[in-house]
């Protein structure tokens, strides 16, 4: 059984580091003749000299101590990773997850329920706003994993689409724009309507806007008279006649099935987005947090079925 302790490779490590016996001891609040011994021990141990004690006024490596240096910091780094994943995991059985509206209304309420189901006593904290305040949630570490309408441009993040989306223009479900459906009225037509926008920063705004550009129809001509930070209230006003928008598809189900409102395609063929799936590349996941992006993973054939 090996003889060495960490105690030994953190002190050889700082004594590496820092060029000092000295600031090794202040370091890590001992004195220097522990640095001294504990330096001994590991030598011992190894059976060779880590530092060349030829040298004068400086702390110099032999090649052995250079070898011994790289397995220190790999050792050590390991064991830091271990001592903050299960203190995460320990401190608290707690999944923060944020998500942007549609997902958070229309996805992962099955989701999140069966995942907690499944792991027992832990519990989550679920914030929700647009996709922007979403991404911005998780560079500040309120959040460890987001569910997105829109795909972000930085690589700091892993990204995953999760979900296939459909956004439609929606309308009332009045004579005016039956007769409309049954000509295979076009975009360019029913956007000359009063708009209900989505709020900026909604990965929804953001295709809708990006695919009406696309198709020469000026954004900032349509005659805007709303904005709108919810898709239930966005079905509800064009329900009762105030003007047509661009929504998801998923959002849009309900009312269409009991017919309050009618739906037409953006482009022919249909207008698709993903909602996707996201977490910093960096981020050290307590084992709850894993355990939700695997359970994610693995529901996403299904979900796309």
């Amino acid at each position: 059984m090996l003889d060495m302790n960490l105690k030994q490779l953190e002190a050889f490590a700082a004594v590496v580091e820092h060029n000092s016996f000295t600031r090794a001891a202040e370091e890590m609040y001992l004195t220097q003749s522990t640095i001294s011994a504990h330096i001994r021990g590991l030598e011992e141990c190894l059976g060779c000299r880590l530092f060349d004690r030829e040298a004068k006024k400086k702390i110099s490596l032999t090649e052995e101590g250079k070898l011994a240096y790289t397995y220190t910091k790999d050792v050590l780094a390991r064991c830091r990773r271990l001592k903050e994943v299960m203190e995460k995991s320990n401190r608290t059985a707690e999944l923060a997850v944020g998500a942007s509206t549609v997902a958070a209304i229309y996805l992962l309420p099955g989701m999140l329920s069966e995942f907690l189901k499944r792991s027992g006593d832990c519990r989550c904290v679920l914030k929700r706003g647009d996709s922007a305040r979403v991404l911005s949630l998780l560079r500040g570490g309120e959040i460890q994993v987001g569910f997105v309408g829109i795909e972000p441009e930085s690589d700091e993040f892993e990204v995953c689409p999760v979900l296939r989306d459909r956004m439609v223009i929606i309308t009332e479900n009045s004579p005016y724009f039956r007769a409309m459906k049954e000509r295979g009225a076009k975009a360019a037509e029913l956007m000359r309507e009063p708009v209900i926008f989505r709020e900026e920063g909604s990965g929804s705004r953001v295709v809708a806007d990006r695919c009406l550009e696309r198709m020469g129809i000026s954004v900032s001509s349509l005659n805007k008279i709303a904005e709108m930070d919810n898709p239930e209230n966005v079905k509800n006003y064009v329900a009762n006649g105030m003007g047509v928008s661009v929504i998801s598809a998923y959002a849009a189900d309900d009312f269409l099935r009991e017919g309050k409102i009618l739906a037409f395609d953006l482009e022919d063929g249909g207008t698709f987005r993903n909602i996707y799936m996201v977490y910093e590349k960096d981020m050290n996941p307590s084992l709850l947090e894993k355990e939700f992006i695997d359970f994610v993973h693995s529901q996403i054939r299904g979900l796309n079925a």
